[in-house]
């Protein structure tokens, strides 16, 4: 008899012992849930200002018109004085661009980049 209260005595412990191991478990990945929370929050919030920053710096021309930003003709011809007076190099003396090649191949990309109905960034006059 008291050899099977000695047994059952240290059953008793050793399920105690795996319920503290548990339980320590437990609070392990309750801590690991909360840092795992609070760094998907952070991610959420860069990921906001990111997206809020990739929204901002699109393009909107000062001094065309709402009709004439509708009218893809006039528009790409309007980027493509803009681009040619402001981005690409000036002429030389000999009339001709270091990169003449590259011209139209820059202005496409970037009438590409510049889609007018969903873009809405300033380019000032220089």
């Amino acid at each position: 008899m008291k050899h099977t209260q000695v047994s059952i005595s240290k059953s008793i412990k050793q399920a105690e012992g795996r319920i503290s191991e548990i339980e320590h478990q437990c609070n392990e990945i309750k801590c690991e849930d909360k840092i795992r929370e609070k760094r998907r929050k952070r991610n959420e919030q860069s990921l906001q200002e990111i997206w809020k920053n990739v929204k901002r710096p699109n393009l909107h021309l000062t001094g065309v018109s709402e009709s004439d930003r509708e009218n893809g003709t006039k528009l790409e011809n309007t980027l493509q004085d803009v681009i040619q007076e402001n981005l690409l190099p000036q002429p030389s003396k000999t009339g001709q661009h270091s990169n003449s090649g590259n011209t139209e191949n820059t202005i496409k990309i970037l009438l590409k980049k510049s889609n007018p109905k969903t873009h809405n960034r300033q380019i000032h006059q220089r």
